[in-house]
């Protein structure tokens, strides 16, 4: 697969696990995606080896629930 199309699953996986965390903590988005942005999950997803870009944001948000 190539790099833009990783890059646009992990950008969609992103985008909702944001939305969802926002939803969720009754949280701004803003708020949201700093929380996100600072966690060591973040810098997983655009890791592309680790795999978790393929994953979907269910997974990433429980990923990040778990390790921040």
């Amino acid at each position: 697969m190539t790099y833009e199309k990783m890059k646009a699953c992990a950008d969609m996986t992103l985008a909702t696990a944001i939305e969802d965390l926002a939803e969720n903590d009754n949280i701004s988005i803003e708020e949201a995606r700093n929380r996100v942005i600072e966690s060591k999950t973040y810098r997983c997803l655009y890791d592309f080896e680790t795999g978790m870009w393929m994953e979907g944001a269910d997974y990433f948000r429980d990923t990040l629930n778990k390790w921040g």
